[in-house]
């Protein structure tokens, strides 16, 4: 058994978080519509579609930083956005043999509004923290005889 701090016990946390949320909107996508929860959310219906899938891209955003490099991070942003915007697709028609009706204009909340400002932020966050772990990029637009920005003290170029 791993201790909890470590790194393979925060993955399987992470994906555990994520397999969840994204497991809570299938269920509650599919169960006859309740009246009060998404009637309650800011902007009515479309508003709980924007919620529920904004929540789902952010809580995805653990498995992408948990990436080796920035790369491979932006890869996994870009694989979980894909994924759950294909998700409130097929929620959408899926809807439609549960005793549900699919809109478009819900599909369009889910992509449009959560996904893709989940996604944005993912994006944002990955530039930042793996930015912050490497250090400042190194820029190719240098003159001859000018130090090199970006390079570390030190640091052979």
């Amino acid at each position: 058994m791993e201790p909890p701090g470590s790194v393979h016990a925060r993955r399987r946390l992470a994906w555990a978080v994520a397999l969840a949320a994204t497991s809570a909107v299938w269920v509650v996508s599919v169960l006859p519509p309740f009246r009060g929860l998404a009637g309650g959310a800011p902007g009515g219906d479309k508003g709980g579609h924007f919620v529920a899938y904004f929540l789902v891209i952010l809580s995805w955003l653990p498995v992408a930083l948990g990436a080796r490099d920035g790369r491979a991070a932006r890869r996994r942003v870009a694989g979980s956005f894909v994924a759950v915007v294909l998700c409130g697709a097929a929620i959408e028609l899926v809807q439609e043999f549960v005793g549900r009706t699919a809109s478009v204009w819900d599909g369009l909340a889910n992509l449009g509004g959560g996904a893709s400002l989940g996604g944005l932020i993912g994006l944002a966050a990955v530039s930042c923290v793996h930015r912050r772990a490497n250090g400042p990029a190194v820029s190719d637009a240098v003159s001859p005889g000018e130090p090199r920005r970006g390079v570390r003290a030190g640091e052979r170029v």
